[in-house]
């Protein structure tokens, strides 16, 4: 049976029909850096892949994510093996608080020209979410248009897709009580549909555009030249 150097090798040779990912554990690194030391045909990738980078993660337990293409090589790093509850809580409160700024300004652009006054209202009330209204239509246009921009701010806070469906429903669980406390129980159908929708979008929106990251290709053209 090959090894797990056959095997990366075999990866490796290949990057010139098509993008390839590999995603290696503790193990993993520490059988590349062995090979890396010995075997020729893993020089240019130890001149993109640092060695003291992959045992970087073997020594404080983080995943290395390296991506081969045509173009070049890509190396992500997921968190280390632990779990860290200030962490989790500063990404909720992150996204939480830049949801509703994205949100203050579509409901700005789209809701202040039609009203006299904002306010929290239109936020926190579910009566606002209606469609009978134009108005009711514009606080749900908001609403969809916030949960596509949680989904972009999810890249870049929580990164990695198989979360994104937790951090969602976290959010409008949070938006939920916030709206109980503020104008009791949603009674409206269409408040219920636009803000399952939002969780819907935001997730599945989310997960596509992590994906998307983690799968991308990063020119090197040192990294052509060199092989």
């Amino acid at each position: 049976m090959p090894s797990f150097i056959d095997r990366f090798v075999a990866l490796y040779a290949s990057v010139e029909e098509r993008p390839l990912s590999l995603s290696l554990s503790l193990s993993g690194c520490a059988s590349l850096v062995s090979a890396a030391s010995t075997a020729n045909h893993f020089d240019p990738l130890v001149n993109c892949v640092p060695i003291h980078i992959i045992q970087g993660c073997i020594e404080f337990g983080t995943f290395l994510r390296i991506g081969f293409s045509s173009k070049g090589v890509e190396v992500m790093f997921y968190g280390a093996v632990v779990w860290d509850p200030w962490l989790i809580v500063a990404q909720i409160v992150s996204l939480q608080c830049l949801y509703y700024l994205s949100l203050g300004v579509f409901m700005e652009i789209l809701v202040g020209t039609r009203v006299s006054r904002m306010s929290l209202v239109y936020f926190f009330d579910y009566s606002t979410v209606a469609a009978s209204t134009v108005t009711g239509w514009c606080v749900i246009a908001s609403f969809i248009l916030g949960s596509i921009s949680g989904a972009v701010f999810m890249v870049y806070l929580i990164e990695r897709a198989k979360k994104c469906l937790d951090f969602s429903a976290t959010l409008y669980i949070i938006h939920l009580l916030i709206c109980i406390m503020y104008g009791g129980w949603p009674s409206s159908i269409t408040w219920w549909v636009v803000n399952g929708t939002g969780v819907a979008v935001m997730a599945l929106l989310g997960e596509y555009l992590c994906i998307r990251r983690e799968l991308r290709e990063i020119p090197i053209s040192r990294y052509r030249s060199n092989v």
